[in-house]
């Protein structure tokens, strides 16, 4: 369970979800998309407290079918690769900064 104030939203996800936001707007986006396939739960800010989340774990963490989909959507959402693919952008372009410019 992540808990995400800046985006006013509780996201529950596999690990393997794990990566770079680009601000407020791309985390609700994706917190959306991963709602949307049944991977995440959202709860709005103002019906986010301690009891309504204790609540909803204990209603969610009790229910192995309710897991197991969720599991499965999230398997679906997968980026397995992400990391490599960062890395592979973050030295292309290093090197592209480190070329002599053209004149």
């Amino acid at each position: 369970m992540s808990v995400c104030p800046d985006a006013h939203r509780v996201v529950a996800e596999d690990d393997s979800h794990r990566g770079v936001l680009l601000g407020q707007q791309e985390h609700e986006r994706r917190s959306d998309r991963l709602a949307a396939c049944g991977a995440a739960w959202l709860m709005a800010q103002p019906a986010f407290t301690p009891d309504a989340l204790a609540r909803h774990l204990t209603a969610v963490l009790g229910n192995a079918p309710v897991l197991t989909r969720a599991a499965a959507a999230a398997a679906k959402e997968a980026r397995p690769d992400a990391a490599r693919r960062l890395a592979d952008l973050v030295q292309s372009l290093m090197r592209a900064d480190a070329l002599p410019e053209s004149r």
